[in-house]
């Protein structure tokens, strides 16, 4: 019988031959070399990659993660073609495309320029008096008056709000069992609100996290604190209550790392975060945030019961 080989710390800092990692990449046994493809067969890495972990792991094994890097401003680069750099962004743009050989397409005819960014900030194609307005306006700032015309039409918060939407995990039914429909489209308008009036973050971000503590002049806070409601719930007869209860304080709580943190807190319900630093511990001291809410866990307690008396076993 084979002997069940040591498991030491994986990556020892400093000793790429104390490393567990070290060990195993290097290691001839198929059943304990790694990496290992999906079927089991080892794929071992070739000499070259091999020399450079172990000399990662030799100089400390520093592992920034990047969402906790300080950002720093990068040297605007100097590119080689004249005459078509417009904006600092332009010269990153043009630097990479004479790396790879490449040359900027031409300039776009106007009719071109109004469809693309009436379609990115409205989501809709210009209508043929709009095009025709545009092409004819010869003024110095036709494109920056389309711009702003743009940004200040109800449309432009309707194109933007699904990219938040989808964050906040926002849908018109609770999403398991009958799979209810429910009564949050005001959480929508408020997030269109919102991108229309051009909210400051932080205010947006409060009002969805504590918007029901807050002082208000108008009903938007209460609606967008609808967020933390947002997530999957479930009226089916069999459920645990309580299971239901921690379920959806977990989900929320991965759903607050996702959208405000930016990061995938949700490796942490079973295990300390394998990349990101954040524990176990750090998971469920969140968690405890959205874990002392006086709600019943069902979404429809009157619907549970009424399927309940209806099922042949109920």
């Amino acid at each position: 019988m084979r002997k069940r080989p040591q498991h030491p710390d994986a990556i020892v800092p400093g000793h790429p031959e104390k490393s567990g990692l070290g060990k195993r990449i290097e290691s001839t046994d198929p059943h304990y070399l790694m990496p290992q493809a999906p079927e089991g067969e080892a794929k071992p890495m070739n000499s070259d990659d091999i020399a450079i972990l172990k000399e990662w792991i030799r100089e400390g094994a520093v592992y920034p993660h990047w969402a906790f890097e300080v950002p720093q401003r990068p040297v605007v680069p100097r590119p080689q073609t004249d005459g078509w750099v417009r904006t600092p962004i332009n010269s990153f743009v043009l630097a990479k495309l004479e790396k790879a050989g490449l040359h900027p397409s031409p300039q776009a005819d106007r009719a071109t320029l109004i469809r693309r960014v009436t379609l990115d900030l409205a989501g809709l194609l210009p209508t043929p008096d709009e095009v025709t307005a545009f092409v004819s306006d010869t003024s110095h700032n036709a494109y920056e008056h389309l711009v702003n015309g743009l940004l200040a039409r109800p449309t432009f918060g309707e194109q933007r709000a699904p990219y938040w939407l989808d964050y906040a995990r926002y849908a018109d039914t609770y999403g398991l069992h009958f799979d209810n429909s429910r009564d949050i489209w005001p959480y929508r308008d408020y997030v269109i609100r919102s991108f229309n009036a051009n909210k400051p973050f932080d205010q947006f971000a409060t009002e969805q996290i504590a918007g029901d503590l807050m002082p208000m002049k108008s009903l938007d806070p209460l609606i967008g604190s609808g967020y933390v409601r947002l997530g999957v719930s479930s009226n089916e007869g069999g459920t645990i209550p309580e299971e239901l209860r921690v379920n959806i304080a977990r989900e929320r709580t991965e759903a607050f790392g996702a959208t405000f943190m930016g990061l995938t807190v949700g490796c942490a319900v079973c295990h300390d975060h394998k990349f990101a630093p954040t524990t176990q511990h750090d998971f469920y001291a969140l968690s405890a945030f959205f874990n002392n809410l006086d709600e019943k866990p069902f979404n429809d307690e009157s619907a549970c019961l009424d399927a309940c008396s209806a099922h042949p076993y109920g």
